[in-house]
């Protein structure tokens, strides 16, 4: 009887953590709701006025032609890893390198928020929106300075290959700034300089096309110092807004992209990583470039130009 008990005992126990891994998460959410025209309102602060305004997007920016991966062609489908090797980028003054930056962002209260981004445009950098926004820091960043193809050399000297931009503006959507929602979670931030080159970048339109897609995700992990390392792996599973990657990320490497291997485009960004048991990763969410904000980038670069 006893036994019956403790075996009984043991099976709820294992369920119950089931149930905490599935819905714990960091607070993430794992899947994204269908977008809700409240939650695409665009929230821009203007840093050198210190105004917030809103705004709409206007969908006549079909025309403005960027790379958009095929979703026709053959994938070559990857085995579903858990985690691959991270590897240190060795020169950063190259391409893609160049164009990932080294995020700081400093906050109303005073709180420094490391973390990573990749210019878009000459003056123009995609990040994660948790990066730059921090309710229980007072909310916008009041600076974000920018350092592409940062790195620290073998004596332990930081270096700015290119230098650095201060943020003027940034742009962020209502359901992210009021409502935290995951699939939301980016931001552009305006530049007071403008660099001499950017990533290129696209979406999927028939975006399970994605699954089984190899990619690759930049960043600067705080685990390893301010340098900037990769890991590459598959696409786990491919929704509207997000992308679930057989990789584990950390702290640090928000806001870092997501590049294609097959075609070199930025098509997401990093966001977090969903827990599983004991310690575990189930995989890399990352925030995926869906149309909406493949025309916002667009629409705002001719803005900028």
């Amino acid at each position: 009887m006893k036994n019956n008990k403790l075996r009984k005992g043991r099976r709820l126990l294992l369920i119950s953590l089931l149930i905490v891994a599935i819905i714990s998460g960091q607070g993430l959410t794992v899947f994204a709701n269908s977008p809700e025209s409240s939650d695409q309102k665009i929230i821009v602060y203007n840093q050198e006025e210190n105004t917030i305004s809103e705004n709409e997007l206007d969908n006549g920016t079909n025309s403005i032609s960027n790379f958009v991966p095929s979703s026709d062609e053959d994938l070559d489908i990857s085995p579903l890893a858990n985690s691959t090797t991270m590897n240190k980028v060795s020169s950063t003054t190259v391409e893609p390198y160049k164009n990932i930056c080294y995020v700081e962002a400093t906050f109303p209260n005073g709180t420094i928020y490391r973390s990573s981004g990749v210019l878009v445009h000459y003056n123009i950098l995609l990040t994660s929106g948790h990066g730059v926004y921090k309710s229980e820091c007072g909310g916008f960043a009041d600076t974000v300075t920018v350092y592409p193809g940062f790195y620290t050399d073998s004596n332990g000297y930081l270096n700015a290959p290119f230098g650095s931009a201060k943020s003027t503006s940034i742009r962020m959507t209502s359901g992210y700034v009021n409502n935290k929602k995951v699939e939301y979670d980016w931001a552009l931030v305006d530049l007071d300089k403008r660099f001499d080159s950017f990533q290129a970048f696209g979406y999927a339109p028939n975006y399970s096309a994605l699954t089984g897609r190899t990619v690759t995700a930049y960043g600067y992990p705080e685990k390893y110092g301010r340098n900037m390392y990769y890991i590459t792996g598959p696409i786990k599973e491919s929704f509207e807004k997000l992308l679930h990657i057989s990789i584990e990320t950390l702290a640090g490497q928000s806001g870092g992209p997501i590049i294609d291997q097959n075609t070199g485009a930025v098509i997401g960004i990093v966001q977090g990583i969903q827990p599983g048991l004991f310690g575990s990763v189930q995989h890399n969410i990352s925030v995926r470039i869906d149309e909406f904000l493949y025309n916002l980038i667009n629409e705002h670069k001719a803005e900028m130009q």
